[in-house]
């Protein structure tokens, strides 16, 4: 019995490890990998062709400030990224109320009334099949 107990819990034990191993590669170690292979291509292609695009490294430094202060003001249109993040997340919440605020009234209509339902239904098999990013540049 403890033979047969001790041989459960080197397989559990090896498992586990196994497991561990697995996880590690799949979410560390392959993407970390990825990334060198892209920035590695990156720096192939700028250092062949560097008339049109700059190195990592020359990129890195001359966008160090942008990077280190993303929220400077230095006039109207002058700007760091993150206001202009900040701007976008606001847009895109505005949006995000306003279709709300109108589709799930609509919603409850179009459930609670048949005829909102046969009214409305062809337009909304029409738009449906419309993936949501194909909308995004009307926005």
């Amino acid at each position: 019995m403890t033979l047969l107990l001790s041989q459960a819990v080197d397989a559990s034990y090896a498992a586990a490890r196994q497991f561990r191993i697995a996880f590690l590669r799949d979410t560390v170690l392959l993407p970390i990998a990825g990334f060198a292979c892209i920035l590695a291509l990156w720096w192939l292609l700028a250092t062949a062709r560097s008339d049109i695009m700059p190195t990592p490294w020359q990129a890195l430094t001359a966008n160090w400030d942008y990077i280190t202060h993303p929220f400077y003001k230095r006039g109207p249109g002058d700007l760091g990224v993150g206001w202009l993040l900040l701007a976008s997340i606001r847009r895109v919440l505005i949006g995000f109320v306003l279709g709300a605020i109108v589709a799930i009234p609509i919603g409850f209509l179009i459930g609670l009334y048949r005829p909102a339902y046969l009214a409305l239904n062809p337009l909304i098999q029409v738009l449906k099949p419309v993936s949501p990013l194909a909308w995004l540049p009307l926005l």
